[in-house]
Order: C-alpha cells, then structure tokens, then sequence
C-alpha cells in the first residue's frame, strides 16, 4: 500500500541532497492583478495575472528553497522557477577533494560551482580566472601578470606546453568575460571548468598523494656487474675448455718383460 503525502508535503529535487525528496510546506505568500488587452475603448477586456510564492524545507538535510509560481490568463500554463535553481540529474557538483585545498581557494571552487549551478555563465568564467591566478599565487608566487606568471611557471618546469595551450583559452574567457561583457555558453564554461579542475588537482591533491605512492614501495636490487678483468677472463677460459675438449686422449703403453728363456 503506497502512503499518501501529508498535507503540505511535495516531492521536489533538492538543491542539496541532488535528488528528489520530500520538502515541507512552509510559507506562501499570494499576489494578483489585472491588466488591459486593447485600448481605452476596450477596456472591458482584460486579463488577469497571479504570482504565489512558497518557501520549502527538505525533511531531509533541511535545506530551503522558495519556487515561485507566475500564472497569466494569456498564458498557456503557468510558469515556475524555483530558488537556487534546482539541479538537473546530471549536475555538476564540487569535487570531494575541495577540503584539501588551501584557505579561500575552496571556497573560491564552492562559490564557482553555485554560480554555475545557477547558470550565471559570465561569473563561472571570473570565478575560474581568479582560481587559476590564486594557484599560481600559492605556487610561484605573485611576480605579475598571467603572462609573466605562465612564462615563469614554464621556466621552473611547473607548466608543460600542452598544459599552457589549454590553459590560455581558459583565462580569456574570463577576461572576455570581465572586459568585454562576453556571455558566455555553457560549454564553454563546462570546458573550462574541466581544465581548472585539473590543475588544480594536479598541483593540491596528486603531488601530495605521490608521498603516499612512494611510500612502502619495494625498492630495486641492483645487481653488481663484473669487473672488466673478470669479463676478459671469462672467455679466455671458455676457450680454453673448449681446446681441451678437442685435443685426443693419451694412451700409456705397457713394456712387456723380455722372454730370455728357451724350452
């Protein structure tokens, strides 16, 4: 027998949790109007509109959420947007290694992901410029701008020439995105968000897990080589053997007494 919900209870993704769950109903708040459809001449037609906004609380980790619901008599069916936006099945979601980042860098990702989450493409791209100049910050230091700092990484053998191609496209979005007002797609930040991903993984997480790799490895032997007068010798004598082997056995000849007597 399947339980019905309580009343005010409604299955909504959570923000959190990333999946459905049941929220609880606790505020609602109602607004409504009416507007004209022609002219002054025809203002005996109208329309009417409603916006109702309602507060939820997921029963499970107690996250909040406020769906706001606009219907217009115009309108086919009503529309509804919800705050934050709720995730889609496939949301990206921060890394579980974000807590072995420096200070304020895992908070930079935390407030990356949010805007990406609520599709504010344009602050994902600032977001992911202003982490990649913190890594290198933390790495080499501030010795001016990402062209200095991306030459000097690459003089200190910290930045491959594959790693600086894909990096230098991630940076100009951002600063399209800062100087230019460039909008940009959800690809493009997707894509970018991917190359920051990895760099920083690289450069906080797997160099340390290298300590952990090393650590217990059995080491190899090293097996001594033979001194050169030994090596020369060897095949002396092997030869030697072999000459042997060759040269005819010797026989010993038996010297039979001298028969002096006569029958």
């Amino acid at each position: 027998m399947v339980k019905e919900k309580e009343p005010g209870v409604e299955v909504i993704r959570c923000h959190h949790c990333k999946t459905d769950t049941d929220h609880r109903l606790l505020h609602t708040e109602e607004k409504e109007g009416k507007y004209s459809l022609g002219s002054d001449y025809e203002m005996q037609q109208s329309g009417s509109w409603s916006i109702e906004w309602k507060s939820f609380m997921c029963v499970g980790c107690h996250e909040l959420c406020i769906r706001k619901t606009v219907d217009d008599s115009e309108a086919e069916y009503p529309n509804e947007e919800y705050y934050p936006p709720r995730p889609g099945a496939e949301a990206r979601t921060p890394p579980k290694w974000i807590h072995t980042l420096p200070d304020n860098i895992d908070l930079l990702v935390e407030e990356v992901f949010t805007a990406l989450q609520n599709r504010s493409y344009r602050l994902v791209a600032m977001g992911l410029r202003a982490l990649m100049d913190a890594l290198m910050n933390a790495t080499i230091g501030d010795c001016g701008g990402f062209e200095e700092k991306i030459r000097e990484m690459i003089d200190e053998g910290l930045l491959s020439k594959v790693q600086k191609e894909v990096l230098e496209p991630t940076l100009e979005l951002g600063h399209a995105a800062i100087h230019r007002g460039h909008a940009p797609t959800g690809n493009q930040v997707d894509a970018a968000l991917a190359v920051v991903m990895s760099m920083l993984e690289l450069f906080f997480v797997q160099k340390k897990a290298v300590t952990t790799i090393v650590k217990g490895i059995q080491p190899r032997v090293k097996v001594a080589k033979p001194s050169k007068s030994r090596q020369s010798a060897a095949p002396k004598t092997a030869k030697a053997l072999k000459a042997k082997k060759k040269q005819p056995a010797t026989q010993t000849s038996l010297a039979t007494p001298a028969n002096h007597g006569t029958i």
